[in-house]
C-alpha cells in the first residue's frame, strides 16, 4: 500500500515511496512534486528503452547520451500534462519523438550528417557487430536514413524497426491512421529508392507489402 506521511514543515502531504514497484499514479505524482524514489525507478523502467528508440532513430553518434538526458528533462518538467495515467508509455515515446524530431531538423538546417563510423554498434546485429561486413550494411543503411526527411525517418524506424502498428504510430506521431499509412507507404518508397542503389543492401530487401 503507498505511504503517505505529511512534511515536518505541516505542508500538505508529501508521497513517501517505498521501494516496491510503483504504479503508473504513483510514478506521475512522485515525479511531480520531485521525490527521488520515483525518480530513480522511472530511470530505471525508461531510460534503456529511451536510450534504444533514440539510438534506432539517429543511430550511432556522439550526441545520444545528450539526446537520451533530453528526452528526460523533457519527460520530468511536463510530467504534469499527463491526463490519463495509463497512457505513461505512449506519451514517453511521443515525448521522445518530439526531441529526436527537433534535433534532426535542427541538424537538417545546418546540413549536419549524423552517422558517426567510430562509434560501436551494440544492438540489432547478428554474433559479430563489429564485423566489417555489418558495419557497412549499418552505415549505408543509416546513410540512406540521413536523406530523408525528419518525419518520413521517424514513422519508417517506428515501422520497420520497432515494428509498431499502423495505430501505434499514429497515436505516438500525432497523425490520423491514413495519415500515418500514407507517410508510412511514402517513406517505404524513398527508402527503398536509395536503398535499390547500393549494392551493399540489395540483396537484403525484401519484397511484399506491409504497410497496411
Amino acid at each position: 500500500m503507498q505511504e503517505l506521511k505529511k512534511s515536518s514543515s505541516g505542508q500538505d502531504r508529501i508521497l513517501e515511496f517505498t521501494s516496491r514497484k510503483l504504479t503508473n499514479e504513483e510514478l506521475i505524482s512522485g515525479l511531480s512534486s520531485g521525490n527521488p524514489s520515483a525518480a530513480r525507478q522511472f530511470h530505471i523502467r525508461f531510460s534503456a528503452n529511451i536510450s534504444r528508440w533514440v539510438w534506432r532513430i539517429v543511430g550511432a553518434d556522439e550526441e545520444h547520451e545528450d539526446l537520451v538526458q533530453q528526452v528526460l528533462v523533457n519527460v520530468i518538467t511536463n510530467i504534469h500534462s499527463i491526463k490519463q495515467a495509463d497512457a505513461l508509455d505512449a506519451w514517453v515515446r511521443s515525448v521522445t519523438i518530439r526531441v529526436v524530431k527537433d534535433e534532426l531538423r535542427r541538424r537538417k538546417r545546418r546540413k549536419r550528417y549524423l552517422l558517426r563510423n567510430a562509434v560501436t554498434i551494440e544492438e540489432d546485429t547478428a554474433a559479430d557487430p563489429n564485423s566489417p561486413f555489418k558495419q557497412a550494411h549499418i552505415q549505408s543503411f543509416y546513410g540512406i536514413l540521413n536523406q530523408m526527411p525528419p518525419d518520413d525517418r521517424i514513422i519508417f524506424v517506428l515501422k520497420h524497426l520497432e515494428g509498431y502498428s499502423n495505430e501505434q504510430i499514429a497515436e505516438y506521431c500525432g497523425y490520423s491512421i491514413s495519415t500515418a499509412k500514407r507517410r508510412l507507404e511514402r517513406a517505404k518508397s524513398r527508402f527503398l529508392e536509395n536503398a535499390m542503389k547500393d549494392y551493399k543492401l540489395m540483396s537484403l530487401i525484401g519484397g511484399g507489402d506491409d504497410v497496411r
